[in-house]
């Protein structure tokens, strides 16, 4: 339960309204309630006593629950500007990204992704429906087949290469023995 954590950060902050940290967490909690709105006020406050690229990632994060993307967008692409690295931002701007018709820029993001985590697969995953979606369907299958060279018996990727390859709208891409 998050209740009593919350209490707590709201001491922490009635003792040093200005800490970061104790925005930050409290944010974050409050995100786990259901409370966002209350959350991207405190994610904000942390911002103006110390920029990271945790906190603009929470706040991201948040915004594109409240469906907010665009400004969630942004954000991620701060935290990034902090942290190019940081393969969660990665994958969630991707994610907005792809909501918002963006699919080139959401497949760099992804490409870098899996470069710096080779082995998440749900990154592999986004991937190759982003591929799917800009009808570039053979590198998707590929997609698709290193996370079953990876994970031979992931279902989802089993299922959709099968999928592909048994019903595919072009002859081109279907391949019965396959």
């Amino acid at each position: 339960e998050v209740g009593p954590a919350i209490e707590r950060f709201r001491k922490s902050l009635r003792l040093a309204p200005g800490f970061a940290d104790a925005h930050n967490n409290l944010g974050s909690a409050l995100g786990m309630t259901g409370r966002d709105e209350e959350a991207v006020v405190h994610f904000r406050a942390a911002l103006r006593a110390m920029e990271t690229a945790d906190i603009r990632h929470n706040l991201a994060y948040t915004l594109a629950k409240l469906g907010r993307l665009d400004e969630a967008i942004g954000e991620y692409e701060a935290a990034l500007r902090l942290d190019p690295d940081r393969h969660p931002t990665l994958v969630m701007l991707a994610q907005a990204l792809v909501f918002r018709g963006r699919l080139s820029e959401a497949e760099a993001r992804l490409r870098q992704a899996v470069a710096l985590v080779p082995a998440d697969l749900e990154s592999r995953r986004l991937l190759a429906a982003t591929l799917i979606r800009q009808e570039r369907v053979e590198e998707a299958v590929k997609a698709y087949e290193e996370i079953l060279r990876r994970s031979p018996d992931d279902l989802d990727a089993l299922n959709n290469v099968a999928w592909i390859r048994a019903t595919h709208a072009e002859a081109a891409h279907r391949n019965g023995a396959e």
